[in-house]
């Protein structure tokens, strides 16, 4: 594989910080993806985005040959009914659907065709006091009713140390650890532990030390 690094520090200092609603365990660095269009060639016609909290755990290329109709910006997977509603109110969005952009199919002839870099940019320094989900928000609101809804098991959230919240499924290719809990920090269920520790063995990271959790929370649940 060909890793190359891009410096994109420039872009994100001439963004806003991020708005004092939003939690405190983000930072200005998770808008960085909306400049991905930017910096890839145009010989590229599509690319897939992940989130660094994900693990893939079947053939990701179930997810490259995805027939996408051309004329949506992006495919990705929509929240849950009940939490995607509050989100969708919360924003006053025009339509049904609410999406997470930790996984994102992008579509990169449409995305620099409509110059979609620079509206989102532009809707996150006028809106970004009110955005709670920073690049996400701003994503839903510039993208809504041009976003190919795609499976869950491409981006199932859940959580790695709450066993009612693994919410796994047969077939599921990419798991999403939302919130705080994160499969590096000590306290996963059994099964998550297994799991996350059998694909780390296979890779350039096999000694990973396992992080100690920090807050009450995450203490209480590694302690059940």
């Amino acid at each position: 594989a060909q890793i190359k690094i891009y410096d994109l520090s420039q872009q994100i200092k001439d963004l806003p910080n991020l708005s004092a609603y939003t939690d405190k365990r983000f930072n200005k660095s998770i808008l960085l993806r909306i400049f991905i269009p930017k910096i890839l060639p145009d010989t590229i016609k599509r690319v897939i985005y992940l989130d660094a909290d994900m693990l893939c755990i079947d053939n990701i290329n179930f997810l490259w040959k995805l027939d996408i109709p051309y004329e949506y910006i992006i495919a990705a997977c929509p929240y849950k009914e009940k939490n995607g509603q509050e989100q969708i109110k919360r924003l006053g969005l025009q339509t049904d659907k609410y999406f997470n952009s930790g996984m994102m199919m992008i579509n990169l002839l449409a995305w620099k065709k409509y110059n979609i870099t620079e509206i989102i940019s532009d809707c996150y320094k006028k809106f970004y006091e009110f955005f709670l989900l920073p690049d996400q928000d701003a994503i839903n609101v510039v993208l809504q009713n041009k976003i190919y809804t795609i499976s869950y098991k491409f981006n199932r959230m859940i959580a790695a140390n709450d066993p009612t919240l693994d919410l796994r499924e047969k077939g599921d290719i990419l798991l999403h650890f939302v919130n705080d809990s994160k499969p590096w920090i000590k306290g996963n269920t059994p099964e998550m532990e297994r799991l996350y520790k059998y694909y780390v063995a296979k890779s350039l990271w096999s000694d990973i030390k396992f992080i100690e959790p920090e807050t009450l929370e995450m203490m209480l649940l590694a302690g059940r």
